[in-house]
């Protein structure tokens, strides 16, 4: 009677005890957006601003008959997609309140209000994207079929460190010998990434003009 009693009062352990797979991504990556933004006090003074223009339709004679024919939104799309599966995050800043007419637009005389630095009111037929990744910030743009590409790299970059490491390794083949083996690990220099060259790639949507060397992966499929 009490044992029974004692073995309904306490049921028994099912759950299994292991690494909760389904929490992971593969691979593992941040989220695709994010908030923080430098001001742009920073912005000026701790960064090197870089920029090109790319007509993705003005390369229409260019390109191979039989490739994808890709207009300026498609391929400003594919930008992103490519700068996302790099691993950079799209900032997303706070909606900022549109002035009235009858006011005059603030800091229109500033240096940094006509380079771009600070919001400006975008019209209808304006895309317009921030995205970042370390230090590292791009900000992309469409508007009248023309794409806009703006780089910020910073002036004083890192120095990034390498990290060597030997171990002893059995290879299946060898049976139960060892074998001294090693590697370095060193940090990607994101600054030295061809984005001017990948991004004319993909304006291009691959022409004889420009072969990649470097992994691109086709978003528009």
């Amino acid at each position: 009677m009490n044992g029974q009693r004692s073995h309904s009062a306490v049921p028994g352990f099912c759950c299994t005890v292991g690494v909760d797979w389904k929490s992971l991504t593969t691979p593992a990556c941040l989220p695709l957006t994010t908030d923080y933004f430098p001001d742009r006090q920073s912005l000026q003074n701790d960064y090197t601003e870089g920029c090109y223009d790319l007509l993705p339709e003005a390369d229409l004679d260019r390109r191979d008959e039989d490739g994808a024919q890709m207009t300026a939104q498609q391929v400003f799309e594919e930008f992103i997609c490519q700068r996302l599966m790099q691993g950079y995050q799209i900032i997303v800043q706070p909606k900022r309140p549109k002035p009235s007419s009858s006011a005059p637009p603030p800091l229109s005389s500033s240096p940094l209000y006509r380079r771009g630095l600070v919001s400006r009111i975008h019209t209808d037929e304006e895309n317009q994207y921030w995205l970042s990744m370390g230090r590292t910030f791009h900000k992309v743009t469409c508007k009248d079929k023309i794409i806009t590409v703006t780089r910020y790299l910073p002036k004083y970059p890192y120095e990034s460190a390498q990290i060597s490491y030997t171990y002893n390794l059995c290879p299946f083949h060898s049976g139960c010998d060892f074998v001294p083996s090693w590697v370095e690990f060193s940090h990607e220099r994101l600054e030295d990434y061809k984005w001017n060259y990948l991004d004319q790639y993909i304006c291009s949507a691959g022409s004889e003009d420009f072969r990649l060397g470097i992994h691109v992966t086709d978003f528009t499929q």
